[in-house]
């Protein structure tokens, strides 16, 4: 999809992409939303270096604290809140 855009990316005033992906890495159980979120960082990374030669900025944003999912059970809430030194 992103190719596909580029060439219309191209023609744009300010032209810009954003992917929003995700800095947690919730813990076991969650091996394939961690590796789609880091593999969307790298692809925003690479899509930077590739379109930025044509002016198109390229962004990534890592939201923090979504915990309104499954994911986040209380055990893990638990054990994220202590490695920072917080309380949940």
């Amino acid at each position: 999809m992103l190719t596909a855009c580029q060439p219309y990316l191209k023609r744009g005033i300010d032209p810009a992409v954003v992917f929003i992906a995700s800095k947690n890495v919730p813990g076991p159980g969650a091996a394939a939303y961690s590796v789609a979120k880091a593999g969307m960082t790298q692809l925003a990374r690479i899509a930077a270096l590739e379109m930025g030669t044509d002016g198109i900025r390229v962004n990534i944003l890592h939201p923090n604290a979504v915990f309104d999912t499954a994911i986040w059970t209380d055990d893990i809430l638990a054990s994220r809140a202590e490695h920072y030194g917080l309380s949940v």
